[in-house]
C-alpha cells in the first residue's frame, strides 16, 4: 500500500559531498511538507557518525536504544531500531559494499530500512 516514486539510489564520491547532499535534501523535503524524515543507517556507530556530521548543518535528533520516544522532524536511527516505525520520507545511508553484498543480514537490514517510508525512500551511499 505504499505510494510514490520508486526508491532512488544515489552514489556520492566522498563523505563530505554525501553530508552536503543529505542536508540539502532535508531542506527540500521539509519545504515540500514532509513532517517525519528518517535517516536510517545500518549500525549505531554509523548513525552516531552521521548525526555528528549532520547536526552541524541542520536540526536532527539521534535515536538510540536509550531513547524512549521521538518527535516529528528529522531523526537519525540505526535500522534495527526502525523496525515497526513509519516515516513520510526515508533516506538510507549505506556503504557501497552493503549494496553489492548478497549477505542475508545486509539484505534484511536494507529491506527493513526501505520499507519504513510512507511515501518515498532514497538510498545514498559512499
Amino acid at each position: 500500500g505504499r505510494h510514490g516514486e520508486p526508491p532512488l539510489i544515489i552514489g556520492m564520491p566522498n563523505e563530505e559531498k554525501l553530508i552536503e547532499a543529505i542536508s540539502m535534501d532535508i531542506d527540500y523535503l521539509k519545504k515540500s511538507g514532509m513532517k517525519s524524515i528518517a535517516i536510517i543507517c545500518m549500525t549505531a556507530v554509523e548513525a552516531e557518525r552521521a548525526y555528528r556530521a549532520l547536526c552541524k548543518k541542520t536540526r536532527v535528533s539521534l535515536i538510540t536504544r536509550d531513547t524512549s520516544k521521538y518527535n516529528l522532524g528529522v531523526i537519525i536511527i540505526p535500522s534495527y531500531l526502525a523496525k515497526g516505525l513509519e516515516f513520510d520520507q526515508v533516506i538510507v545511508l549505506s556503504r557501497q559494499e552493503l549494496l553489492k553484498n548478497d549477505s542475508d543480514e545486509g539484505c534484511k537490514l536494507l529491506y527493513v530500512a526501505m520499507t519504513r517510508a510512507r511515501r518515498e525512500s532514497r538510498v545514498v551511499f559512499v
